[in-house]
């Protein structure tokens, strides 16, 4: 997947041809996708349009591809939320007050 993003599309295409479920490859985006990607990316309500710039069969798939983009949304909403760390090998950026360490 990495940086290849029209063999990443064209993979989902195939998966949304499959009727697939949208939510197993959202999981799959997660796990796989740099998360400052994913919300940069994936987050925005334009990215189906893009995507279907990219490879115009994406439009025959709007809404599976719609669905996906909720499902991220939604994943990361839920990531937030519970505040979980981000998955290893990802910077975790988070400020702590002054004195406040992981061992205090």
């Amino acid at each position: 997947m990495g940086n290849d993003l029209p063999g990443f599309v064209s993979y989902l295409l195939d998966k949304a041809a499959r009727d697939s479920d949208p939510a197993l490859y959202a999981e799959l985006i997660i796990d796989n996708v740099d998360i400052d990607v994913v919300r940069s990316q994936l987050t925005r309500t334009d990215i189906v349009d893009q995507l279907v710039m990219m490879n115009p069969g994406v439009g025959a798939y709007r809404v599976w591809f719609e669905a996906l983009r909720t499902e991220v949304v939604g994943i990361l909403t839920e990531l937030d939320s519970e505040h979980i760390d981000p998955p290893a090998g990802v910077a975790n950026t988070e400020e702590r007050p002054h004195g406040d360490t992981p061992d205090n």
